[in-house]
């Protein structure tokens, strides 16, 4: 009698055993499962954060002062060529006055 007890006892044992790995294997492929998922989901979330955030500063730079972000027209002054004289300057500009006046030393200078 006393071996039957301790033979079931050993078998109930040993299938105690064997569920208890079988649910801590169930459990390990469990957690990683929620490992794989969470880290997957925080991947998202954080792609999804970046893309609001880089679209609201792309709208915010887009919506500042129009007039910042255009180029002012460039304004070109056309100079006519008919009042060039062959000193190089128009008539009556500095460059002319400068030019005429060393012409004209130079020929007070030649006269002597």
């Amino acid at each position: 009698m006393v071996a039957q007890v301790e033979s079931a006892n050993n078998r109930l044992t040993q299938s105690l055993e064997k569920r208890e790995n079988a649910l801590d294997a169930l459990l390990h492929q469990l957690n990683t499962y929620v490992l794989l998922c969470r880290d997957s989901v925080i991947s998202t979330a954080a792609l999804m954060i970046g893309l609001i955030a880089g679209i609201a500063i792309r709208a915010c730079l887009d919506s500042g002062p129009a007039a910042a972000a255009r180029p002012m027209p460039t304004v070109v002054q056309v100079v006519p060529t008919s009042n060039l004289q062959e000193g190089g300057g128009p008539v009556g500009s500095p460059k002319q006055k400068r030019h005429n006046q060393a012409e004209a030393g130079a020929g007070a200078e030649h006269e002597r």
